[in-house]
């Protein structure tokens, strides 16, 4: 598995990361996949209409993957990120 591996995204791999990320899903490899939107949400400098549309895609695979902690937590920022637009 490389999902580990991607800890350091760079800004114009993000794009490709999100795309990994949903191959990883359609593979059942959720558990990959939401590491994967992890080590992209730990980037700050991701534009919010950006960070708020893989949010709410990286938290309907929290939800099907039963990682409540992810989901919660990605869902309060989308919360916070959809009142600030």
């Amino acid at each position: 598995d490389f999902a580990p591996h991607l800890t350091t995204i760079q800004r114009n791999e993000c794009t490709i990361m999100v795309a990994a990320a949903d191959m990883l899903v359609r593979a059942g490899k959720a558990p990959a996949a939401l590491q994967i939107y992890e080590n992209l949400f730990a980037r700050r400098d991701l534009p919010d209409n950006l960070r708020l549309i893989w949010l709410r895609e990286a938290i309907k695979v929290a939800n099907a993957d039963h990682d409540m902690g992810r989901s919660i937590r990605w869902e309060q920022e989308a919360a916070r990120l959809s009142v600030s637009q």
